[in-house]
């Protein structure tokens, strides 16, 4: 039987399905013997995507030292968190054992005060860069080399600010793009070679500025194309023709963009994605039976998702890659039974821990590696363990925290700090109110000029000297006026690219860029499509959920009938 609830924080009503009251009967554990039922949500969506995001900071780095060994480190933390940060070297080795802050559970308190406790007693880890080379100024990465600032990507070598990338290539200021190389200001694709300000295309060359192209080389300002050639705004042209056209453009590229995407014109799928079976929301791609995600893929049974890849039976979700059997959970890798987790990689059986890595049996962990049946990182036996977890819970479902992920107030963050501001951005005032923290401590780059001013491109590529006043010099953001260095393979990049040197904050950039991507949320609309010959008498009739609201410009479509409209 569904419910209809009202959200306790922002008193929006929501509804419960049965097929998610099933979910939640699926994945409540048992110990000793009895089963203990995960309760119906008591927020709605958005705000349980809001709570968990204030757990997530990907873009505030600080420089401050290691706790442990003294030297300066590159961190999420800020210099004035006043818990203990390690390095990465530091906090993987021996030097130190989380079992050393291990806590007898005080069933006089509440179990997320303990916890809460524990976590500003436990050493963070400063970044969560693994095996990355000349890239240490990345967060949520793996194996990368010779790359800067990038943010939840793996694989990537000689490549800048971008974010949610894989096996890329000489990129730069990208975002979700998959085996790409030499692409600049591309979003939502894969597999093109040498594009700029590209959108949702796949196995393009040589194409600048465009939207949901296929297999296309050497297109300017076009959309909704399979395998073209040689078109400006959709129009086709001769090779030469092309050429000449394109060096007017590129002369005046600013405004073309501008232009290109001001476009309402350009027929728009109702949802991004491939090699769907029955799933909504937007950017998913080969995934079944998944409904509310955004920017995934291979999700199987999953509802409310982002920015994961092939997990299968999940709800609420974020940043979680290779996992089983998971809610309420974000920043995870391969776990299996992952229930109110934060950062954990490699678990199985984990409820409400922290930062804990190849583990399995814990309950109000943190920071733990390899570790068993713990519970505030301190070891039991397990039919002690599974005795005091049943204990704890009972507690817990009397005060109202069982079934809850952890409360906005434990974040270790300030809101300003976090991907929450990114998607629910409030005001100061309005994030305390919900118990959030606040960064007001600005320890970002201090100066006051000279400024440098970029010149043309070309003027680098033939002027050692340039390049190196370039790299020495410090450019003033023409929107924040933050100041801001390009560094140097990032201008290896450019000039081989033949790109205009960035007059805008690397973050400036990334807020521009998630303007241009659809919000996160979902309507109700019928396919607006009226053309003769596509199988529907008048206007099509197809009924469907998207994220372009009804008072957009765009014309949005069904699946059918865009495919015919392109085709």
């Amino acid at each position: 039987m569904s419910e209809m609830k009202t959200c306790k924080q922002c008193n929006q009503q929501f509804n419960i399905e049965d097929d998610d009251l099933k979910f939640y009967d699926r994945i409540s554990p048992t110990f000793v013997g009895k089963k203990y039922q995960i309760p119906s949500p008591t927020l709605c969506p958005d705000c349980r995507t809001q709570r968990r995001h204030t757990f997530r900071n990907e873009r505030s780095l600080y420089k401050r030292k290691c706790d442990l060994c003294q030297k300066d480190i590159v961190t999420i933390y800020a210099p004035n968190y006043q818990g203990k940060v390690y390095c990465q070297d530091c906090w993987w080795s021996d030097k130190w054992e989380a079992k050393e802050f291990a806590q007898e559970i005080d069933f006089s308190k509440s179990f997320f005060d303990q916890f809460s406790e524990l976590m500003k007693k436990v050493p963070r880890i400063a970044l969560i860069n693994k095996e990355s080379e000349n890239a240490e100024y990345g967060n949520f990465a793996l194996r990368n080399k010779n790359s800067y600032l990038l943010v939840t990507s793996a694989e990537c070598e000689d490549s800048f600010h971008s974010k949610r990338c894989w096996n890329c290539r000489n990129i730069s200021d990208c975002w979700n793009c998959t085996e790409c190389e030499r692409c600049y200001e591309t979003m939502d694709s894969a597999k093109c070679y040498s594009c700029s300000w590209l959108r949702n295309s796949e196995s393009c060359t040589d194409c600048i500025l465009g939207y949901d192209l296929m297999g296309c080389k050497n297109c300017f300002a076009c959309y909704s194309l399979v395998n073209k050639s040689y078109h400006i705004y959709n129009k086709e042209y001769s090779k030469e023709e092309y050429e000449t056209k394109l060096k007017e453009l590129k002369a005046n590229l600013p405004e073309e963009i501008k232009k290109f995407q001001a476009l309402d014109s350009i027929p728009r799928k109702f949802m991004d994605g491939v090699q769907n079976e029955n799933c909504s929301g937007d950017a998913v791609y080969n995934s079944k039976n998944s409904h509310v995600c955004y920017d995934s893929a291979n999700l199987q049974d999953c509802k409310f998702v982002c920015d994961a890849t092939k997990l299968k039976d999940g709800y609420d979700i974020n940043n979680d890659d290779h996992s089983e059997l998971v809610y309420e959970a974000v920043g995870s890798e391969t776990n299996y039974m992952h229930l109110f987790n934060d950062i954990c990689w490699f678990n199985k059986y984990l409820n409400y821990c922290s930062l804990c890595f190849n583990s399995d049996h814990l309950f109000g962990c943190v920071g733990m590696k390899k570790g068993k049946y713990s519970i505030l990182n301190k070891e039991y036996s397990p039919e002690e363990y599974e005795t005091l977890v049943a204990k704890i819970i009972d507690k817990m479902i009397v005060e109202g925290e069982w079934g809850e992920f952890f409360k906005i107030s434990m974040s270790p963050f300030g809101y300003n700090e976090t991907v929450a501001n990114e998607y629910y951005p409030l005001t100061k005032e309005n994030a305390t109110k919900l118990g959030a923290k606040w960064q007001d401590e600005d320890f970002s780059l201090k100066y006051d000029g000279p400024f440098y001013q970029p010149k043309d491109i070309k003027e680098y590529i033939n002027s050692e000297q340039e390049r190196q006043n370039l790299l020495s010099g410090i450019i003033k953001c023409e929107v924040s006026g933050k100041p801001f260095k390009i560094v140097q393979g990032e201008l290896a990049f450019l000039m081989a690219n033949e790109i205009q040197i960035p007059t805008k904050h690397y973050d400036i950039r990334h807020q521009e860029r998630l303007k241009l991507r659809n919000p996160r949320k979902l309507y109700q609309r019928d396919c607006m499509c009226e053309k003769l010959g596509h199988d529907h008498d008048g206007k099509c009739k197809v009924e469907f959920e998207t994220t372009y609201a009804p008072n957009r410009p765009e014309k949005v479509c069904c699946e059918l009938c865009y495919q015919k409209i392109i085709s």
